[in-house]
């Protein structure tokens, strides 16, 4: 499992953490259920969620798991 990584105080992280909630919820997911898809906690989902600064392994498992481009997550164009 991965480490809780601090929230930071950051549009663009905020951003990326909306639109991830976005997808697992039009996915009808809980966070518990992305979070034993990707090998992680559902602390961790849910402070990604929230804009912790996450890695861009985690960003890429995001979106293979909802079939996404990466750049979908961190791009709000």
């Amino acid at each position: 499992m991965s480490s809780i990584v601090p929230i930071v105080e950051n549009d663009r992280l905020r951003g990326v953490g909306q639109r991830l909630r976005d997808l697992r919820l039009a996915a009808g997911e809980t966070q518990t259920q992305t979070a034993n898809s990707l090998g992680l906690s559902r602390q961790y989902v849910s402070a990604a969620e929230l804009g912790a600064n996450i890695t861009l392994d985690i960003v890429y498992r995001f979106a293979d798991h909802f079939k996404v481009p990466a750049s979908s997550l961190l791009d709000s164009k």
